[in-house]
């Protein structure tokens, strides 16, 4: 059996994995297919940054546009495919250097988080209809490290909470309703990926120095840390569950492999797998909900997928979507995002020279009706904690929902995606403003109260600047 499963044992010799065993799945035949409503005529950044380099939810298409001086996003409306406008496309600007990582909030998908070279925080709103001009005042701007950010990533859980990473060798954990760092931790090299365990936990970062490490960030002295891969080009993360992750690198001879964990009382690699001789970085994405694994390359013009067993750390192929067209970026959107009527698992967007593409991975089925085996609930994007509970320690599971049509209209998580609720420095000083205007007001009823009874006047409580 250690022949068929991949990662039942560590190999020296990094094996293929066999594709001879014809597996009961309801998976097999998932195939993928470029949509022919592309984004196109874009201007993709240059900057060279270890994020996915796209970004999408149900309403927005995000990339880093090429632009002189400060780094400008570019975020399209998903619906509006076609050529894009290169003259008067409005953009986030107000970035004093490149960016190096975005995401989406994944409970508000009207706001966006930026990590700048320029080594500030800042998170944007963007109006649901889209952009009509370019943004330029963030709602909010944190000095948040000494040296240019590199990682940006919401907790799964927890209502706007992030991580940051960045080459000041440290990472930090922030509550962006009081825009207050909470953890902090040092590394020892810069950190090529982060990622926060499904359950929000725990923290998974590959470090430079060819390390897996796995810390929990409420508790900095808790740490595992373990050598990875041998080869000197990046390294990436992704949690397979709450105590099982998966590391993509090189091995010495520059061959790409991914290898599996198990993180019980100690991180323990339990298998190597060799890919193949690609020379882009592997970046791994992980749907808990189909136990599908894909791996996209950058530069690399396929994507492979297959099929997790958990309970065994085995993996078995399924196939690859293939194209001639290198990928300069990819990402997943979020599983609510996928058309069930059309037996759509997964949902991608792939960023080629000039274009984004997005890209469907489908289960064909004969049956029109609602298809519960392919279709386990999903994350709904509704937060489960908010930020100061999970900051004193407590811990609830993500929020799931069903992708059943007949439910969606019942289904509170499908419907409840508002927006999060931010106290801004601006926010703070208009009401600052305001109160001192009503005890001006205040004060000088009082005064003349004081003169009326003959009363010597008080001094102003906040005399004028």
């Amino acid at each position: 059996s250690s022949v068929f499963c991949a990662f039942r044992h560590v190999r020296t010799m990094a094996r293929p994995i066999s594709s001879r065993i014809v597996r009961e799945s309801a998976f097999r035949h998932v195939f993928g297919e470029a949509s022919k409503d592309c984004y196109q005529d874009i201007r993709y950044s240059t900057k060279a940054t270890e994020s996915a380099g796209v970004r999408g939810n149900e309403l927005f298409v995000a990339i880093p546009w090429e632009a002189g001086g400060g780094g400008q996003l570019a975020v399209i409306s998903a619906s509006n495919t076609g050529r894009l406008s290169q003259v008067g496309l409005p953009m986030i600007k107000g970035h004093a250097g490149g960016i190096l990582d975005f995401e989406f909030n994944p409970f508000n998908p009207t706001q966006v988080l930026t990590a700048c070279e320029d080594t500030k925080l800042r998170l944007w709103e963007i109006p649901r209809e889209g952009l009509t001009d370019s943004l330029v005042t963030p709602e909010l701007s944190i000095d948040a490290h000494n040296k240019k950010l590199t990682f940006s990533t919401f907790h799964p859980a927890a209502n706007l909470v992030c991580a940051t990473a960045s080459f000041d060798l440290s990472i930090k954990v922030w509550n962006l309703e009081t825009q207050g760092e909470v953890f902090s931790t040092a590394v020892a090299d810069q950190l090529q990926s982060l990622k926060w365990s499904p359950d929000g936990k725990l923290l998974a970062y590959t470090c430079k120095d060819k390390t897996l490490n796995v810390i929990d960030p409420r508790s900095p002295g808790a740490v595992h840390v373990e050598k990875s891969h041998e080869g000197t080009k990046a390294q990436k993360v992704e949690w397979l569950s709450n105590e099982a992750l998966l590391t993509s690198g090189f091995s010495t001879q520059a061959e790409r492999q991914v290898k599996m964990w198990s993180l019980g009382n100690a991180l323990e690699c339990v298998g190597t797998e060799l890919i193949d001789q690609g020379s882009g970085a592997l970046y791994p994405t992980y749907d808990s909900d189909t136990k599908m694994l894909y791996l996209a390359g950058r530069g690399d013009g396929n994507v492979r997928f297959y099929e997790v067993e958990e309970s065994t750390f085995s993996i078995f192929p399924l196939s690859a979507f293939s194209t001639s067209n290198p990928a300069k970026g990819f990402d997943f959107l979020p599983k609510r995002c996928v058309d069930v009527s059309k037996k759509e698992v997964a949902r991608a967007l792939k960023v080629e020279s000039s274009q984004i593409v997005p890209i469907s991975f489908i289960c064909p089925r004969k049956a029109d009706a609602f298809q519960s085996d392919i279709y386990p609930d999903c994350l709904s994007g509704t937060p489960s904690i908010s930020a100061d509970e999970w900051v004193e320690g407590g811990n609830r599971e993500p929020n799931r929902m069903s992708l059943d049509p007949a439910q969606q209209s019942s289904d509170d998580g499908a419907k409840s995606r508002t927006s999060s609720t931010i106290v801004t420095r601006a926010d703070l000083l208009k009401q600052l403003d305001e109160a001192k205007a009503a005890i001006a007001e205040l004060e000088a009823e009082n005064s003349d109260f004081r003169k009326q009874l003959g009363m010597e006047p008080r001094p102003p409580t906040y005399p004028p600047e």
